[in-house]
């Protein structure tokens, strides 16, 4: 009976082997790049994006062949996009990740339109985060991602790939500079916002300077304008009340009345220095001379005036005219 079985569970072991034996074929197996250099690609063809090119002797983990492309799990030194408007950021072990809170969200090479999506995640997975950029996150491959290399650079050493970890991290430093760079990336970000502020702040600033002194070239304007008409109001009350206190007075005796004229330059001028017209548009009726040096006749010019002198008569060339002697002058009419 003992022998019996044995011989079942041996031929049953047969049986079964190949099945376990394809099983194992069916794990990634263990990969080790024989040129320098090597390319990774999103697609079997070399049409596909480049992510990165790998050194000569680095090991990837092998799942399947293609048209001469073997398809790797993605290598952990790949670096992939997702957008922050999914993420919700979690502490696990002092590194930084992402808990996915959207479904079927895309993972990008880039943050471009063109970027090509090389998988998506889905809702309570987590990403580890390596940086931010515009509304972004730089993350490490999720679990699952794959990518293609050329089959001529690789050799498959037989064994199964080693399950694919982070890069070294050189006892934490690479967290720690990270941490720095994105920190210092936040502060560079907060301080061109706060550049930006003060710009619009100094424009503002400027545009009122310019407002206030267009302001104050207006009040200026308006200040002379004042004054001027201010000047004009005093001097026609100053006319009006000598009229009426001229008015209160006897009309003094003029020896005659009219306009003040010079004579400009003439060759020859007449034994007086200025002209007086009676009736304007006719002949001067009177020439006029200061029997006084206190009296200054030209500022009595286009005036109306009334005159008290002596008449002499003083020839002028082959002409005979009658010269007052000015002992006083009063304007009648500005």
């Amino acid at each position: 009976m003992l022998r019996v079985l044995s011989v079942i569970s041996i031929a049953f072991l047969v049986v079964l082997t190949p099945f376990l034996l394809q099983a194992q074929d069916n794990s990634p197996k263990a990969g080790v790049l024989t040129g320098d250099k090597v390319r990774v690609r999103t697609g079997p063809d070399t049409k596909h994006k480049i992510l990165l090119e790998l050194r000569k002797g680095t090991k990837v983990a092998v799942i399947g062949k293609k048209d001469g492309w073997y398809q790797i799990e993605m290598p952990r030194e790949v670096i992939l996009w997702i957008s922050k408007n999914y993420i919700k950021e979690v502490r696990e072990g002092g590194a930084l990740m992402g808990e996915v809170t959207g479904e079927k969200v895309n993972v990008r090479t880039g943050i471009e339109r063109e970027d090509v999506v090389v998988g998506q995640v889905n809702k309570g997975n987590k990403v580890r985060i390596v940086g931010t950029k515009n509304g972004w996150y730089k993350i490490r491959p999720p679990k699952g991602f794959t990518a293609y290399m050329s089959a001529k650079f690789v050799k498959l050493e037989g064994g199964t790939a080693v399950e694919p970890t982070d890069p070294p991290k050189g006892n934490g430093q690479e967290d720690k500079y990270e941490r720095r760079l994105r920190q210092l990336k936040e502060q560079i970000e907060a301080l061109d916002k706060e550049r930006k502020e003060l710009e619009r702040l100094l424009f503002e600033k400027k545009q009122k300077e310019k407002e206030l002194e267009e302001k104050l070239r207006k009040a200026e304007k308006i200040r002379a304008d004042y004054e001027r008409e201010k000047k004009e109001i005093e001097e026609k009350y100053q006319r009006i009340l000598k009229i009426l206190k001229a008015g209160t007075k006897p009309k003094p005796k003029y020896t005659a009345e009219g306009n003040v004229d010079d004579f400009g330059k003439l060759l020859n001028p007449p034994p007086a220095t200025h002209r007086l017209y009676v009736t304007p548009g006719s002949e001067p009726r009177y020439y006029l001379k200061s029997a006084d040096a206190s009296i200054n006749l030209d500022n009595y010019l286009r005036k109306r005036v009334g005159v008290v002198g002596e008449i002499v008569k003083e020839k002028w060339g082959d002409k005979e005219i009658e010269v007052i002697k000015v002992i006083r002058i009063d304007i009648l009419e500005d």
